[in-house]
């Protein structure tokens, strides 16, 4: 009789032994992952993290935080005119990417349960989610119209990044009050030079929205070339234009569009072009800009930058659209900006 419970108790210590190794197994997976950041992440409200209420009338900036701790990979957000503030953590929220307006935004994370496929969310004005759907690939931009009624998505569905022109992408528009996607841009009537186009290789990636309206603008490479795009949601057009914009971003008034410009096969310079007449400059930056342009308002952009020589931490850049002077550091530990007005 003791023996047989000797060997009972010798199993509950093994099963208890066993459930700690796993349970401790399983936390470091995931934060190897950044999936632990939500659930380890401190409650702390905006009072104790500097005013970053949602509800501020001066509005606020939201990104993706890339501080080496808990909270990365998660959203954090700092008032419009106190970006230095330490940021308001919403740790319900994961993002490779997210743009917000007043009226709703969207997030878009790797789905971890299918490696090859992104979670998109289309999310509330309190950042809640509204509607949650799923797109092939790698996520790589993410956009949602200053009025809220549309999002864009944009993934690397073969290749990880733009450079060398070996990749290949998968842009959808969703409608963010019911949640449906357009389908691939690419399956758009394009035409280029008043003709129609269709070739077999077209890329269409980086959607920008104006304030209103179902047109948009983004990029397409076809035939070993780069094109601005202006399309129509409504319509299913798209037609392109003779100017070699990556990744196109309005300004708040509409006047100027920002993009990245190649400099080489792994590099780009920052050009804002007036849409009335054509001109552009270069906005200086310290080095190359490999990310979607944010406006802060119409005389300043946003944008991330990776450390030098690469790593995950980045930071976040500002700089005068006329190219007056050069950029300056404004929220460390921080990626892909979006400016709520």
């Amino acid at each position: 009789m003791s023996s047989f419970r000797t060997r009972g108790v010798a199993f509950t210590v093994l099963v208890a032994v066993v459930v700690g190794v796993t349970v401790v197994y399983l936390l470091v997976a995931a934060r190897s992952r950044g999936d632990l950041a939500a659930a380890t992440l401190p409650s702390t409200s905006p009072a104790t993290t500097g005013r970053s209420d949602l509800e501020d009338p001066d509005g606020y900036i939201a990104f993706r935080r890339t501080t080496n701790d808990a909270a990365y990979g998660t959203v954090g957000t700092v008032p419009y005119d106190e970006p230095g503030a330490l940021p308001a953590p919403r740790q319900h929220l994961s993002c490779e990417r997210i743009h917000l307006s007043r009226r709703g935004g969207v997030c878009i994370d790797v789905d971890r349960a299918a490696v090859t496929t992104a979670r998109v969310l289309l999310l509330e004005p309190d950042l809640t989610v509204r509607h949650t759907l799923s797109t092939p690939g790698i996520p790589s931009r993410a956009r949602v119209s200053p009025d809220g009624r549309w999002a864009a998505t944009t993934t690397f569905v073969f290749g990880h990044s733009y450079a060398g022109g070996r990749f290949s992408t998968q842009t959808e528009i969703y409608d963010m009050v019911s949640g449906t996607s357009s389908g691939s841009l690419e399956k758009f009537q394009i035409s280029h030079r008043g003709k129609p186009y269709r070739a077999s290789d077209v890329n269409v990636w980086g959607v920008t929205f104006p304030a209103t309206g179902s047109s948009f603008y983004a990029t397409i490479m076809t035939g070993g070339k780069k094109y601005l795009a202006k399309g129509l949601i409504d319509q299913r057009t798209i037609v392109m234009v003779d100017v070699a914009a990556e990744c196109p971003s309005l300004s708040p008034s509409g006047e100027l569009l920002a993009y990245k410009s190649a400099t080489g096969p792994t590099t780009w310079e920052v050009k804002v072009r007036r849409l009335a007449d054509g001109s552009e400059v270069v906005v200086e930056t310290s080095r190359s800009v490999d990310d979607q342009i944010e406006w802060l308002d119409d005389g300043r952009v946003l944008f991330g930058l990776a450390p030098p020589g690469g790593g995950a931490t980045a930071d976040v850049w500002v700089a005068p659209a006329d190219g007056s002077r050069p950029a300056e550091l404004l929220i460390r530990g921080a990626w892909s900006p979006a400016v709520v007005r």
